[in-house]
């Protein structure tokens, strides 16, 4: 719920969220584009970053994960992004935004439509990337 009130609260702007894990290998190699990116365009782009650790454990809570996800974050130089720790089970946020695994990245043009949901499926010869699928999507957004 929150995150998508974060996409709402910023109409007007391209909003990019991306939905990752630290146990999601693809994930951590394009995080730190994430960033980059939320630097370069910081006046026109908006980052969200949805962590999805959670697996839905009874004896690991969703608070458990906290400390070490926000160690990363702040590793990552990740203040620049609207960072969210999912404190519902991974399947859930999947089933949510409709995707089958993570790495994913979806983005919402300006008005807060969704005009793309990146996955390993739809994504480039090498794997879903920040430079051969995102950076493309919004720079043609942004030229619009």
């Amino acid at each position: 719920a929150g995150v998508m009130e974060s996409i709402q609260q910023h109409a007007g702007k391209v909003v990019v969220l991306d939905i990752w894990s630290r146990s999601c290998i693809p994930c951590m190699r394009e995080f730190p584009h994430l960033v980059d990116l939320s630097q370069q365009h910081a006046d026109e782009v908006v980052c969200l970053s949805l962590n999805v650790d959670y697996l839905g454990l009874k004896s690991k809570p969703a608070e458990s994960y906290v400390p070490d996800v926000l160690k990363f974050l702040n590793q990552q130089g990740a203040s620049t992004l609207v960072n969210f720790v999912s404190s519902e089970p991974d399947e859930i946020v999947f089933t949510k935004a409709e995707i089958d695994s993570i790495p994913a990245i979806l983005v919402f043009d300006a008005a807060g439509e969704l005009v793309h949901r990146f996955t390993e499926g739809n994504a480039g010869g090498d794997g879903l990337t920040y430079a051969e699928d995102v950076v493309p999507a919004i720079e043609k957004l942004l030229a619009e």
